[in-house]
C-alpha cells in the first residue's frame, strides 16, 4: 500500500515538473508579430503588474479569474512576454490535469485522491507525449486541452471542474447543513468572477446541484437557502469590489454591454438553426463534444 501511495506521488509529482519545463519550452517561442492570444493576455498581466485594476483602469477580455490565475506564474517568471506565454501553458497543463483527476474521481471513486491525480497526469501527457514529440495527430478535442489558443479557452473552461473539486472534494463532506449552504454560497460567489461565457452557467449549474442534494437529504429549508444566496451574492460583492478596486458597475456595464455590441459571439443564439422555440430543442445548444462529460457530472 506504502510503495503504491509512493509511485503515485511520484507520477504527480513527475507530471507537475514536467509541465513546468515543457511550458519553459514553449515559452521559448515568444511571438514577434501581432496576435490576440498572446497580446490580450500578456496586456492585462502587464497591467496587473504596474498596480492597475480591472474595470477602474484597463478591462479584461477574458474575465479576472483567468487573468488572475495566470499572474502568479507570470510573476515568478520575470513578468514579460515570456512569462506570460509561460504561464498561459502552465496553467493550461495544470487545470486539465485537474479537470481529468475529477473526472476519474467522480468515475472510479478510488479511496485516495492521489490516485485519480497520478491517472489524470497519465492520461493527459500521453496525448500531449505523442503529439509534441512523435508528430502524431491530435483529436481536436485533446488539442483544445493542452494548448491555451488565442483566448485561453481551455482555462476559462475550468470553471466547472474547479467547482466539482471543491465541492466533492470538501463541501460535500460537511455534517453542518448551514455551514455547507455557506461555503457553497462562497463557491458560487467566487467562481461568478471566472469568465464572462462560463461563469454564469458553471454557477447555475451548481446552484441546481445544490439544491437537488438538500431536497434528497430533506435540507432544503429556507434558512439554509437564505444562507446560500446571501453568502453567493455577498461573496461575489465584495471580491469584485476588491479586484475592482470599487469599479464593480464600470466592469460589469463593459462585460455586458459594452462588448456586446462589437462582439456579438459572447451571446447566443448565433444563428436561426440554434435557436430555441420549444423545450425539447434546448438540445440545439449542447456540443456532441460535451455530451459525454455532462453524463458523468451528472
Amino acid at each position: 500500500m506504502i510503495l503504491k501511495t509512493i509511485t503515485k506521488s511520484g507520477v504527480a509529482l513527475f507530471f507537475s515538473g514536467w509541465a513546468f519545463f515543457y511550458s519553459l519550452s514553449i515559452a521559448i517561442n515568444v511571438p514577434t508579430f501581432h496576435l490576440d492570444g498572446a497580446f490580450q493576455t500578456a496586456s492585462g498581466l502587464f497591467r496587473l503588474d504596474a498596480g492597475q485594476f480591472p474595470g477602474k483602469d484597463f478591462f479584461p477580455y477574458l474575465g479576472v479569474g483567468p487573468l488572475l490565475s495566470l499572474y502568479p506564474a507570470f510573476k515568478v517568471l520575470g513578468s514579460d512576454l515570456s512569462a506570460s506565454v509561460f504561464s498561459a501553458q502552465f496553467m493550461t497543463l495544470l487545470l486539465g490535469w485537474l479537470s481529468v483527476s475529477i473526472i476519474w474521481h467522480l468515475i472510479f471513486h478510488p479511496k485516495f485522491l492521489i490516485s485519480s491525480l497520478a491517472a489524470g497526469a497519465v492520461f493527459l501527457v500521453v496525448p500531449i507525449a505523442f503529439t509534441s514529440y512523435f508528430e502524431v495527430f491530435l483529436h481536436h478535442s485533446f488539442s483544445f486541452a493542452i494548448h491555451p489558443g488565442n483566448s485561453l479557452r481551455p482555462i476559462r473552461a475550468a470553471a466547472p471542474y474547479l467547482l466539482a473539486i471543491t465541492y466533492y472534494l470538501f463541501i460535500l463532506n460537511i455534517k453542518s447543513a448551514q455551514l455547507k449552504s455557506a461555503l457553497s454560497g462562497v463557491a458560487s460567489g467566487v467562481i461568478l468572477l471566472w469568465s464572462n461565457d462560463f461563469a454564469i452557467p458553471s454557477a447555475g449549474l451548481f446552484a441546481i446541484l445544490i439544491i437537488c442534494s438538500f431536497l434528497i437529504k430533506k435540507e432544503f429549508n429556507f434558512k439554509n437557502a437564505s444562507t446560500y444566496i446571501f453568502m453567493c451574492i455577498f461573496s461575489w460583492a465584495l471580491l469584485l469590489g476588491l479586484i475592482t478596486n470599487g469599479h464593480s458597475l464600470a466592469l460589469l456595464n463593459y462585460n455586458f454591454l459594452d462588448v456586446a455590441k462589437d462582439q456579438w459571439w459572447y451571446f447566443g443564439p448565433y444563428s436561426e438553426s440554434k435557436r430555441i422555440f420549444e423545450p425539447q430543442q434546448i438540445f440545439k445548444i449542447i456540443s456532441r463534444e460535451n455530451i459525454f462529460p455532462l453524463i458523468v457530472l451528472d
